[in-house]
């Protein structure tokens, strides 16, 4: 694993981009079967990107002139978009 860490270490930010997006659908099928699990592996690395997240939100909000309505309908087409069907 860390073999695999160090090669993408080493990708242009852009590579690193289309990488992840590659291996999205995978990530969304292994967090599908076990949400549980996944959810209690990736907790601690959410809640320690959590105020990197807010920030970057507020600041795409007020660069785009978007309020908090405009940013919630955005999300929630980008979750319809993902196929979410719960």
């Amino acid at each position: 694993m860390e073999e695999v860490k160090k090669q993408f270490d080493q990708l242009s930010d852009q590579d690193k981009k289309e990488f992840i997006k590659s291996i999205s659908p995978e990530m969304a099928k292994i967090c599908q079967e076990n949400p549980n699990e996944m959810m209690q592996a990736f907790m601690p690395v959410c809640m320690d990107m959590m105020p990197q997240m807010m920030n970057m939100g507020m600041q795409m909000m007020q660069d785009s002139k978007m309020d908090m309505s405009k940013m919630m309908s955005m999300m929630m087409n980008m979750n319809n978009k993902t196929g979410d069907t719960k």
